[in-house]
């Protein structure tokens, strides 16, 4: 090999090596080729925990494999070029879960308390076990609070924190078990605020709000049982476009809901039906 043939091949490897570990860098930094715009552009990455866990996952349709295992509790989709996508999320026994998820460059959307809903009661209860539970749960909830949740007081619609006023037009609150957040019920919307994060702050307008009697918190401190006249709903508190906010029980009342066994019971049909959500 002659003299100028050794240099160009030096050359050629040396153009070969800068332009695969600008590649590598490129690509490590969240850098993809997007084929349908044919440029290349930061990626971003959507995670979701799912209760069940053993839910099927979609993503605009096609399904996702799951990721969930002993190192996992939920399942990562990376590689996403910043736009909208939908997630689905099914399981056997369980009404069908669809959020809209928008993908920033370099950042992750999660979904980290996707908890489906039961199609179907799971059992009846006697009328005795569902007021014990409703005592023992508001006393865990009392005896948890913090002292910010145990200074709350509605005088003349306004809801008091102290000598802070908090929300106008309100009929009832609710505290999460924690302590650390309530909601309120007004005539025309819920409000949600937090003691511990001051821009953990929402607002829902849900439908047939005036009818609305009651508000009780998830286990999880993130959903909300609403409580109709005849039907109990599920508020998730990440969902501001209500696209998952799902009928529980039609023709019922709420009669209690245990914590720990993640049960809810209703009185339907003169019979106290129970709703296992998963864990």
């Amino acid at each position: 090999m002659t003299r100028n043939a050794r240099r160009r091949l030096f050359y050629a490897l040396l153009a070969l090596f800068f332009v695969f570990g600008t590649g590598v860098v490129l690509y490590a930094q969240g850098w993809r080729f997007d084929f349908s715009t044919g440029k290349f552009g930061e990626v971003g990455a959507i995670y979701i925990r799912s209760f069940p866990d053993y839910a099927s996952i979609t993503l605009n349709g096609k399904p996702i494999r799951s990721q969930v295992g002993f190192l996992s509790p939920g399942t990562l989709i990376s590689g996403l070029f910043p736009k909208n996508y939908e997630v689905g999320l099914s399981a056997p026994g369980y009404k069908p879960w669809t959020e809209k998820a928008t993908v920033a460059p370099m950042l992750v959307t999660e979904f980290k308390y996707a908890v489906l809903v039961p199609q179907n009661a799971t059992g009846t209860a006697s009328g005795t076990k569902a007021i014990v539970l409703a005592l023992q749960s508001s006393t865990r909830a009392l005896a948890s609070t913090t002292i910010a949740a145990r200074s709350l007081a509605l005088s003349k619609g306004n809801l008091l924190a102290g000598s802070t006023t908090l929300a106008n037009d309100v009929r009832s609150f609710s505290v999460s078990a924690d302590g650390t957040m309530v909601a309120a019920l007004e005539h025309k919307s819920v409000e949600i605020f937090s003691f511990t994060d001051s821009s953990a702050y929402e607002r829902f307008n849900l439908p047939d709000i005036a009818d609305i009697k009651q508000l009780v918190w998830y286990r999880d401190d993130e959903h909300l049982f609403v409580a109709y006249p005849n039907s109990i709903s599920f508020l998730d508190l990440a969902d501001v476009g209500l696209m998952n906010f799902a009928t529980v029980a039609s023709a019922s009342s709420f009669e209690a809901y245990d914590r720990d066994l993640n049960i809810l019971y209703v009185l339907q049909q003169k019979k106290l039906e129970q709703y296992q959500f998963p864990d």
